[in-house]
């Protein structure tokens, strides 16, 4: 029906214009120089790419070790066997618009003063700098986690390469242990840790694999979500379901071989090891090294920036936004970084001129507003908004979003994919705020 053919739509459509039009740059010189350079084209920066190529004249480039770019929030339902992980990636030459040059390289350094960024293959120079290279995923801060990746039960969600094992060892699953950890330092997603493990719980049950099975969520974190309202009924869930929670315990090793996880206690420095037959790891995250070389980040290890426009508090001809961005709260999600877009573009448009801003929304500065559409299972999906002030935000009120919905999972699976492809990346989506009825936040209720 309708949801195949939008499905259909998005793998048949090219979002931006035919891929021969992209202009990819040759490699004449050693160093190129831009007006914009952007640092990563994930989802920040092809946006930005894009929105200033449509609303000014300068030069744009963008650099990537990627030659791809991927839709990364449908990577949870890969990993549950209900999405095709081929509709969550991209040709970088398709995302982005005609007129701005892809540069497939890995940069080593930034010297902010001297405006120029250090490459593999060439050197870069700018006037205006964006950063939006994303997280880089630690895998070596957990012991033996490399090494047992993809195979004995161990597997991760979190990047392109691991997530079909997922699907695989939940298939696989038989009796025993089905173990998910969460580290205690911000990941991409607050949520997803968490979101896997209900959709396992649904297959086993789906499977007649549930009965006489544990299934644990291990947590760096001090509890299950950061807002109340959210935090109550994902705990009902938890209990009816019978999943064993243990918060502010940090996985620290792992023996893939005879299947053993062990666990540092954060609160008493206690060892605890346990056995599995699945185990789900979401790894360390930072911002990549070569930010951490540079002068530019905070003491949290994040770009130093100011949170509602995403301009460096020391250099006024740096933007950042998205996983790498020190933008607090709920930031490392996609529904942030739509939601940060408009306001960096904005606030670079002010100070540079370069932007006709009048094509630009009209949008007030960046809220903190960040999206968890949790899967619950069952195709039910807990739609969790919320901003700064880590109350709700919720866009579709009058309905209580506090409540998992079929609606919400259908928009999760066709809806948000489309959008994203469609229309974000193309200058035209900044998220649900237009659409907002009064009384959706909670700050509509403060008097």
């Amino acid at each position: 029906g309708g949801q195949e053919n939008m499905l259909r739509a998005i793998r048949r459509s090219k979002t931006i214009q035919k891929s021969k039009q992209t202009t990819f740059a040759r490699y004449q010189s050693i160093t190129q120089d831009y007006k914009v350079l952007i640092l990563g084209g994930g989802s920040g920066g092809a946006s930005i790419a894009n929105r200033l190529r449509m609303n000014s004249n300068v030069s744009i480039g963008v650099v990537d070790r990627s030659t791809d770019h991927y839709y990364q929030p449908a990577w949870t339902l890969v990993g549950a066997g209900l999405y095709d992980k081929k509709d969550t990636v991209r040709p970088m030459k398709e995302v982005l618009h005609e007129g701005v040059d892809f540069f497939h390289d890995e940069i080593t350094s930034i010297d902010a003063d001297k405006k120029e960024v250090i490459a593999n293959k060439r050197k870069y120079t700018y006037d205006y700098l964006f950063i939006t290279a994303g997280f880089q995923l630690d895998w070596s801060k957990v012991e033996g986690l490399k090494e047992s990746m993809g195979k004995n039960g161990v597997c991760s969600n979190y990047s392109y390469d691991t997530v079909d094992y997922t699907t695989e060892a939940i298939k696989n699953f038989k009796r025993g242990k089905a173990i998910f950890t969460q580290p205690n330092v911000p990941v991409k997603c607050g949520g997803a840790p968490q979101k896997i493990m209900y959709l396992a719980d649904a297959n086993f049950r789906k499977y007649n694999k549930r009965k006489g099975n544990e299934i644990h969520f291990y947590s760096g974190m001090p509890g299950i979500f950061p807002v109340p309202e959210f935090a109550a009924p994902l705990l009902e869930h938890i209990k009816s379901h019978n999943l064993q929670t243990h918060f502010r315990h940090l996985l620290t090793k792992v023996d893939g071989e005879n299947r053993i996880a062990t666990f540092k206690n954060l609160d008493t420095e206690e060892e605890v090891t346990t056995d599995f037959n699945l185990l789900h790891v979401t790894p360390h995250m930072s911002a990549p090294d070569f930010l951490k070389k540079s002068n530019l980040l905070n003491a949290a290890g994040f770009v130093d920036v100011d949170k509602y426009t995403g301009k460096h508090k020391k250099y006024n001809n740096i933007w950042s936004i998205g996983d790498c961005s020190g933008i607090p709260v709920g930031s490392k999600t996609a529904a942030a970084v739509i939601a940060q877009t408009p306001g960096a573009v904005r606030s670079f448009a002010e100070e540079t001129n370069l932007v006709d801003i009048e094509k630009l929304p009209k949008t007030a500065k960046y809220d903190g507003y960040t999206a968890c559409p949790l899967t619950m299972g069952d195709g039910k999906v807990l739609l969790a908004e919320f901003d700064y002030t880590m109350r709700p935000k919720e866009t579709f009120y009058p309905l209580s979003q506090a409540k998992p919905r079929r609606s919400f999972y259908l928009m999760k699976k066709y809806l948000f994919p489309y959008l994203y492809f469609e229309s974000y990346l193309n200058g035209k989506w900044n998220g649900p705020d237009k659409f907002r009825i009064p009384g959706g936040a909670a700050s509509d209720h403060t008097h």
